[in-house]
């Protein structure tokens, strides 16, 4: 498949930008605009391991296989993106991140917003 979700889910992970070149750009909740409820509270649950723990082993990385990653996370055309805000990269079934508790810290705040933003939006509805 073409699409970025094919590419995770194909031979290998195949990154469209750097983890780098992602994290320069200012983190906002609009990074994650169009992640879904699942979507947002599955990266904020990897974010928040990671920085509650930021020398454990089992945090830094996840498998492709993954039940919950695969249908919740990779599942998404922009699932890409988001992991490598999050650090990941990777060759075959693991992804690993080395990116630094100073670099996750926005992107959590980031994903905090974009959730905030999501449950206004439902109680409000057409406010």
């Amino acid at each position: 498949p073409g699409t970025r979700a094919g590419l995770l889910l194909g031979a290998g992970f195949s990154t469209t930008a750097s983890p780098r070149s992602l994290r320069k750009k200012r983190m906002s909740a609009r990074m994650f605009e169009t992640a879904p409820p699942e979507v947002l509270s599955t990266l904020i649950k990897l974010a928040t391991n990671i920085l509650s723990a930021p020398t454990e082993p089992k945090f830094r990385r996840i498998k492709r296989t993954n039940k919950t990653i695969k249908a919740k996370i990779l599942s998404h055309a922009d699932a890409n993106d988001w992991l490598v805000l999050l650090g990941f990269t990777g060759e075959g079934d693991e992804l690993v991140t080395t990116i630094t508790p100073a670099a996750l810290s926005p992107v959590l705040d980031a994903l905090n917003a974009a959730a905030s933003a999501m449950r206004a939006v439902r109680v409000c509805g057409a406010c």
